[in-house]
């Protein structure tokens, strides 16, 4: 089952896809294998995913934008370090046409900085927004001990993932909003949304 975010012409393929190295991290399992088998995201060419390696902003906003099907060949970007022809150019491009990402102050987009969690959740947050998924807020939830170390920019976003369900946490009560994502957070939090 799969449920299209627009009429188009569809067909079924089984993309088999098996890793080596995901049995320590159950909890992300699933959300792997399912993005995997949709060609969302691939391992590295020897088995294994690594899924505790970090994730670069270009890394993450092209797998967001292959899952929710918004790459755009038109789209055009201005951030200063996003090259035409590389292979993040289009979903990044994509992604500031549609105001997912706005880049940092000095005019680029960050290609190979690490994604902080925080800015995760902020991408995640305005991509559902500018594709009118309904979030819902159906859970009650306690504020992150750490709420005041979310930066002003990321605390709707943040609030928001949190009571939808989308992300929930370190497992002790906080977010760390300014860590850096790893890759088996990132495909649960992008397969959580999918599924909303």
């Amino acid at each position: 089952e799969f449920k299209p975010l627009h009429l188009s012409m569809y067909a079924a393929v089984y993309n088999d896809v098996a890793f080596s190295d995901i049995s320590n991290v159950k909890w992300a399992v699933e959300a792997i294998e399912s993005l995997a088998a949709r060609e969302v995201i691939s391992g590295l060419g020897d088995g294994t995913f690594r899924p505790n390696n970090k994730v670069t902003r270009a890394e993450f906003i092209k797998m967001l934008m292959i899952a929710l099907e918004l790459e755009s060949e038109e789209a055009e970007c201005t951030f200063s370090d996003v090259e035409v022809g590389e292979w993040y150019y289009e979903p990044v491009a994509a992604a500031q046409k549609l105001g997912i990402v706005n880049g940092k102050g000095d005019g680029t987009f960050g290609v190979n900085d690490e994604i902080l969690r925080q800015d995760m959740a902020v991408m995640i947050y305005r991509a559902a927004q500018s594709l009118g998924i309904d979030l819902g807020d159906a859970i009650d939830v306690e504020p992150f001990t750490d709420e005041e170390n979310i930066s002003g920019y990321a605390k709707e976003a943040v609030g928001a993932m949190q009571k939808s369900g989308i992300i929930k946490g370190t497992g002790d009560g906080g977010f760390a909003p300014k860590n850096n994502a790893t890759r088996a957070e990132a495909a649960v939090i992008i397969y959580r949304l999918i599924n909303k």
